[in-house]
């Protein structure tokens, strides 16, 4: 999900997919993507006004150190209220969220470039490259050089 802006004072929620792009040698050569708008009545809207400045921040964010007290404060709102808000509308914490999010950057960078492995790690917010591959593995069931490795041979 992305909060795009129109203007100053008006965005829109969209879900976004992103997929890369491979020329006939196997090489990233690009990425595609789609996006659909998602239209909500203000009734339906109130979870992403309740969550729009924690999510803007952490997608702004994602590769610094991020705790929920830092990310509670530049939000104006109280550790519990903040947690209160991502578990009723979202079902997970501020830090599932956080790690959702640099995992799915993570798994961009790991499809869309060459990069190695530990600096994808320090780039989307991973002390040490151990426990990204953990995370990782975790989230998508695969190593992140082995699902490089079958992207590339699917092509």
């Amino acid at each position: 999900m992305e909060l795009l802006a129109h203007n100053e004072k008006n965005a829109s929620w969209f879900r976004t997919s992103k997929w890369p792009v491979y020329n006939l040698q196997g090489e990233i050569i690009g990425s595609y993507g789609v996006s659909k708008k998602i239209d909500l009545s203000d009734s339906q809207a109130t979870p992403f006004h309740e969550l729009n400045v924690p999510i803007e921040y952490i997608q702004k964010k994602y590769s610094e150190s991020i705790s929920v007290e830092k990310l509670a404060q530049a939000c104006h709102a109280s550790i519990s209220t903040l947690e209160r808000r991502f578990k009723k509308h979202l079902s997970k914490t501020p830090l599932q969220y956080i790690m959702e999010v640099r995992l799915d950057n993570a798994r961009m960078m790991v499809f869309d470039s060459s990069t190695k492995m530990s600096n994808i790690a320090q780039e989307t917010g991973f002390v040490d490259n151990s426990h990204f591959t953990r995370a990782y593995k975790k989230r998508f069931n695969i190593s992140p050089s082995a699902d490089r490795r079958q992207r590339i041979q699917k092509v």
